[in-house]
């Protein structure tokens, strides 16, 4: 379907994309899983010990195995189509998360002259996983602003507090900028108002610090 009143126009896509992606690891996580159903595995102290509660599972409770293993299966078929779909080819590397794929999707359906607008993890920018992504933002010179937050507020009241996301601006294909403005370790949205916290950053600036 691909909204074709949009991408039939001569500068396909949306003007503006603005999100707050889900942050989801496609992996599935043994401890969320059975946080409800079986506390004993999800408290498990190491991940060897998990496994050896959970192979002990399939004989003591069958219906209990027969949900994880179509959980898993399911988990494991998203990531290989992420992985194999050509949709993402920079994020759909390593240990992948929802938000990610987000925003490698937001790029593509923005306009060339468009402007995308996330809520997403500070990882994107310092995350190994995320390091294809965000280098391509760089040099292509696509990153206008990221702003990053420390969760301290409890904005998000079920994060950790100690939890950094952060406001990830992109331009389209056509929207050039040489130099990126980045704040970090805000707060709240009144920290963005102090100038002398802003610094503007190149690509060639990033590599100084992390050659990665």
């Amino acid at each position: 379907k691909q909204f074709p009143e949009v991408f039939a126009r001569p500068e396909s896509g949306f003007d503006i994309v603005i999100g707050n992606p889900p942050w989801e690891r496609l992996k599935l996580q043994e401890r969320e899983f059975f946080s409800l159903s079986s506390p004993e595995i999800a408290s498990a102290v190491s991940a060897a010990d998990r496994r050896k509660l959970i192979t002990q599972i399939e004989r003591q409770n069958p219906q209990l195995w027969d949900r994880y293993q179509k959980a898993k299966a399911r988990a494991e078929a998203h990531s290989n189509y992420v992985r194999s779909c050509g949709t993402f080819p920079l994020a759909g590397r390593g240990d992948v998360n929802t938000y990610m794929l987000f925003a490698e999707l937001a790029r593509h359906i923005v306009a060339p002259s468009g402007c995308v607008g996330l809520l997403v993890p500070s990882g994107i920018a310092t995350d190994d996983t995320t390091k294809h992504f965000f280098n391509d933002l760089m040099e292509g010179k696509s990153l206008i602003a990221l702003y990053d937050f420390e969760n301290r507020r409890l904005l998000f009241p079920d994060v950790d507090g100690r939890f950094k996301f952060c406001v990830l601006l992109m331009g389209g294909s056509k929207v050039q900028t040489p130099a990126a403005d980045f704040v970090f370790f805000a707060h709240g949205t009144e920290d963005l108002k102090e100038t002398d916290r802003h610094i503007e950053l190149t690509d060639k600036d990033l590599k100084l610090l992390n050659r990665n």
